[in-house]
C-alpha cells in the first residue's frame, strides 16, 4: 500500500506530466488502490503489533507519509492502544527486570521512552510501576 503523497512523488520523480499524475491519482482513488485512511489504520496496527510506539510518534510518522491530520487523529483514536502497558514493557526489556538505582540510567530510560513518542504522564506511570515492582 502507498499513500497518495508517495504515489504522487513517485510519478513526479519519473517526470510524468501533472495532468497524467492527476488522472492516475483519480483512477487509483476510484478503484481504492489509494486510500489514505486504510493505509493509516494498517500502519498503526502493524506498528503496535511489531514495535509499539506512543501516539505522538505514530502521528508524526503518518504526517510525514502525507496522511492528513484529521485522518491521523481519527485512526489513533480508534486504535486499541495501551501506551502505559507498552511503555512498561519497553522498560522491562531495557532494564531486564532490574530497576536501576542511579539517576543517570533513569534519565536515559526516560529519554528513550520520549523518543518512542510516549508522553510524560505515561512515562511517569511506567516508572512508578517499575519502582513499585508491579512489572
Amino acid at each position: 500500500m502507498r499513500t497518495e503523497k508517495e504515489v504522487r512523488q513517485k510519478l513526479q520523480d519519473k517526470e510524468y506530466l501533472p495532468e497524467t499524475i492527476e488522472r492516475v491519482i483519480e483512477f487509483s482513488k476510484k478503484y481504492r488502490y489509494i486510500n489514505d485512511e486504510e493505509y493509516a489504520k494498517k500502519y498503526v496496527q502493524e506498528k503496535l503489533r511489531l514495535k509499539p510506539e506512543g501516539a505522538f510518534a505514530l502521528k508524526m510518522a503518518l504526517l510525514q507519509k502525507g496522511i492528513k491530520e484529521e485522518i491521523c487523529e481519527r485512526v489513533l483514536a480508534e486504535a486499541e492502544m495501551n501506551e502505559a502497558e507498552d511503555a512498561l514493557r519497553w522498560l522491562e526489556k531495557k532494564t531486564r527486570g532490574i530497576w536501576p538505582a542511579n539517576d543517570k540510567k533513569k534519565k536515559q530510560l526516560f529519554d528513550f521512552l520520549r523518543r518512542k513518542g510516549y508522553g510524560y504522564e505515561i512515562i511517569n506511570e511506567a516508572f512508578r510501576r517499575m519502582e513499585e515492582g508491579e512489572a
